[in-house]
């Protein structure tokens, strides 16, 4: 029988950054409300037609590797961290902003933006374990975080699913609270890794 020992040791003796980055995952995809709920808002709340839900949702899938290039390119040239905490910040303000805004176009421009923040700093997140593990211990690493992301995602969705009928606008603020408490943890625990040795 397999011990829980065991399962754990891969994740043991990580740099403590490590660990703060799981646990920043796991609150950041635990309020991961906004996006698994994306078409119901669209088509419910909005009232797109089918049509132009896809459109919509298909521009924003587009619109992420694009988001994704820059934020590598951006990580690269100007830190990890700070990248982190700029657009995951601004992410954050402008869902708070969307839990004021009634379902309209406007609200899916913002949504969007936000969505587009987020991606920017995505490839920032996996820089910041690559540079701050070794060889030995980088798989782990990695898998660790994205443990952390499942974990968190696991529960985000459905708490957002609770809130979507009666409180919509929690389910933006919600989302808001979650990104500005993760991107605290990078802000105050992790240090910047560009040009470490």
């Amino acid at each position: 029988m397999v011990r829980i020992k065991d399962l754990l040791s891969p994740y043991r003796g990580m740099p403590k950054e490590i660990y703060v980055i799981f646990v920043s995952r796991i609150i950041n995809a635990m309020g991961c409300f906004v996006m698994p709920l994306m078409t119901i808002i669209m088509s419910d709340k909005v009232g797109l037609s089918n049509e132009a839900t896809g459109f919509y949702l298909s521009l924003n899938s587009m619109i992420y590797p694009l988001a994704s290039l820059l934020g590598g390119k951006l990580a690269d040239s100007y830190g990890r961290k700070y990248l982190i905490i700029i657009f995951n910040t601004m992410a954050a303000l402008l869902y708070m902003v969307c839990g004021f805004i009634e379902p309209s176009m406007l609200l899916i421009y913002v949504i969007l933006a936000a969505s587009t923040c987020m991606s920017v700093a995505g490839p920032a997140h996996d820089s910041l374990i690559a540079d701050i593990t070794t060889p030995e211990n980088r798989a782990g690493a990695y898998a660790l975080s994205y443990m952390g992301f499942n974990l968190g995602f696991a529960v985000g969705p459905m708490i957002g699913g609770l809130l979507y009928r009666r409180y919509l606008s929690l389910v933006f603020i919600g989302d808001a609270v979650t990104a500005l408490i993760s991107t605290s943890l990078i802000l105050f625990f992790v240090k910047e890794t560009l040009g470490r040795t």
